[in-house]
């Protein structure tokens, strides 16, 4: 059995209200009783506030997660069970904030799946309605711990162990008292090691907006870790509600504080930017308006189109910072855009980050719900090679009806940018029977004997679209 320790995954929560993490990995190389050894990972927190809850998101697409069979529990063992069975000490689980020792660790209170943390509301009201999830290929959990009283120091959340064989993504969450927001940092899995976090990103939320009744803006921050900002891509998706566009003084760059000050909901207006924000007087700074972007088009390297989009229907764009090389900003609070939604606004979004040109190209996506946007979770990517799952138009290591809809949705589609998300698979410009059969050659989860759907699934989900191939050609003629 080979045990090493190379680092230790350490959340760092400062007093000064703002959340701020230093990551490392911390690895125990174990042997496990399966054709695969195993790597146990420890989710570490040191907070001076009281820690009120986490989100964890472990996401496979191939290896597995260590599930022990023998006593099933999504919190930590009891030293009894672990004299009994020695293998629950590298069991996969979450925790209140203390692992087994002499005594059991604390028990967590598991609300549900890893749904963004609001600090504006209590975490009740942040269950979100989606299950949490603890299997062989899925970490998916917001907990709090069950003590009466929120614990403070230094916590140990979560145990997950992975195969050597696991490739993936990891995201995670830590929200303390009176922090301004829990940034959501993730990073790649790869043969079984949770790698360093490639990025720490989030959405700072205004709710109440003078002027703005209605509306929720997001302002989507970025820390590059140190690394220069290079370019960053943006496809937001409504299915209904709509995108705040002022119209009073058009504009897809920050504003200028003289303009601001002739109309105050030019603050909250919708616009892309690198790095800095509009500052006003009224914020306590020197007035000045936020960096200004190049804006190149839209976001054709996540499918979107050529074009760019900034209207009240949606984004679809492509920006990068303005002027030599040198001149891009790298540092912790990095502002890249404000997104100013209706409180009826849902759908999904994506975005494409480039930092350093050694770093990997980072995908990610999430959803919006009541003008939020919420639900973010990092994405394989070629760039960085880690490849897509094919037939996966929703990035979620699964081939589904999801993916079969969306498939339909785009069938045979011509003038689009068309990308895996749009079910264009194999790369060749549109979505069709070629796709169909990738889409169905990769459904999840497959049966024993074959790495292909049940054929009643295939069959069903091939001639679905074939009779919708056969009924759009004709209605072109």
């Amino acid at each position: 059995m080979k045990y090493f320790i190379l680092s230790l995954l350490l959340v760092v929560l400062t007093a000064a209200n703002v959340s701020a993490a230093t990551v490392t990995i911390i690895r125990t190389d174990v042997t496990i009783v399966t054709p695969d050894d195993y790597n146990t990972h420890t989710l570490n927190v040191t907070t001076s506030n009281k820690w009120l809850a986490a989100e964890l998101l472990v996401t496979l697409g191939a290896g597995d997660i260590y599930q022990n069979a023998d006593v099933p529990s999504d919190g930590p063992p009891t030293p009894t069970n672990v004299g009994t069975f020695p293998l629950l000490q590298y069991d996969t689980y979450l925790t209140g904030g203390l692992d087994t020792g002499a005594s059991q660790g604390t028990p967590p209170n598991v609300f549900g799946g890893a749904v963004d943390i609001n600090p504006n509301s209590t975490i009740a009201a942040d269950k979100g309605g989606i299950p949490a999830v603890l299997s062989s290929t899925r970490v998916d959990a917001t907990w709090a711990s069950s003590l009466a009283t929120s614990p403070t120091g230094s916590l140990m959340l979560a145990r997950v162990t992975l195969s050597d064989t696991a490739q993936g993504v990891y995201s995670y969450m830590v929200s303390e008292k009176n922090a301004a927001r829990a940034d959501l940092q993730a990073g790649f899995i790869v043969d079984g090691v949770m790698e360093d976090v490639v990025i720490k990103t989030g959405f700072l939320m205004d709710e109440s907006l003078p002027g703005l009744a209605g509306f929720v803006s997001n302002r989507w921050q970025v820390n590059t870790l140190g690394k220069t900002f290079l370019a960053a891509e943006m496809d937001i998706d409504l299915t209904a509600g709509s995108v705040h566009q002022n119209t009073a003084y058009p504009s897809d760059v920050p504003p200028t504080p003289a303009n601001i000050l002739l109309d105050p909901t030019l603050e909250y207006d919708t616009y892309m930017a690198v790095g800095r924000d509009t500052y006003t007087v009224a914020q306590g700074y020197v007035p000045a308006q936020g960096t200004v972007p190049t804006v190149y088009g839209g976001a054709v390297d996540i499918g979107g189109g050529i074009p760019l989009v900034f209207d009240t229907t949606g984004v679809d764009a492509t920006w990068s910072p303005t002027g030599p090389p040198e001149n891009n900003p790298s540092g912790q609070e990095l502002t890249l855009a404000r997104f100013t939604l209706s409180d009826d606004a849902t759908g999904t979004y994506k975005f494409r980050v480039e930092i350093d040109a050694n770093n990997p190209v980072i995908f990610m996506a999430g959803t919006i719900v009541g003008g939020k946007m919420a639900g973010i979770h990092l994405i394989p990517n070629s760039p960085s090679g880690r490849t897509l799952m094919p037939g996966d138009t929703d990035y979620d290591f699964v081939v589904d009806a999801i993916d079969a809809a969306t498939l339909a949705a785009y069938w045979q589609k011509t003038g689009l940018t068309l990308g895996p998300s749009e079910g264009d698979f194999n790369g060749d410009g549109t979505a069709n029977d070629v796709d169909a059969v990738i889409l169905a050659a990769n459904w999840t989860p497959p049966p024993v004997t074959a790495a292909v759907p049940e054929p009643s699934t295939a069959m069903l989900l091939l001639a679905g679209l074939a009779m919708l191939s056969v009924c759009l050609g004709r209605r072109r003629r």
